[in-house]
């Protein structure tokens, strides 16, 4: 089996390995503390939980979104009063982080992928 697919070997028959991934051992509620730290030593990334823990869960949720925000930017846009009929695709396609208004629209700070950013902004400027 491929190195890359050490784990499920379905992963490359997908062309899967190349998508960033964590490994995730749930049930660590079972699992002795020595037991733990051989997992540890021996998955030193992977992400030890029990799902029956708020904390353990709350921690994941966390871990999730610090892994999608890394490649997100912040910008800033300004949408004219006679575009408002944009804002739909601003909240669809990124986290408006404030928004503040003077006479010439809605000022948005926005945080969101590069590549949304972009989309954005050519949406705007052909609108």
């Amino acid at each position: 089996m491929h190195s890359c697919c050490w784990w499920a070997g379905w992963v490359c028959e997908i062309g899967a390995e190349v998508v960033p991934s964590r490994l995730l051992l749930n049930k660590i509620d079972r699992v002795s503390e020595a037991d733990r730290a051989t997992l540890r030593a021996k998955y030193p990334d992977a992400i030890l939980l029990s799902a029956k823990s708020p904390e353990d869960v709350a921690a994941l949720r966390e871990t999730i979104i610090a892994f999608f925000e890394a490649t997100m930017v912040e910008d800033q846009f300004v949408l004219p009063y006679a575009k408002q009929g944009l804002l739909g695709d601003v909240y669809a396609n990124a986290r408006v982080l404030s928004e503040a208004y003077d006479s010439t629209g809605r000022i948005m700070r926005v945080r969101g992928l590069p590549g949304a950013i972009a989309r954005l902004r050519r949406t705007f400027a052909a609108s």
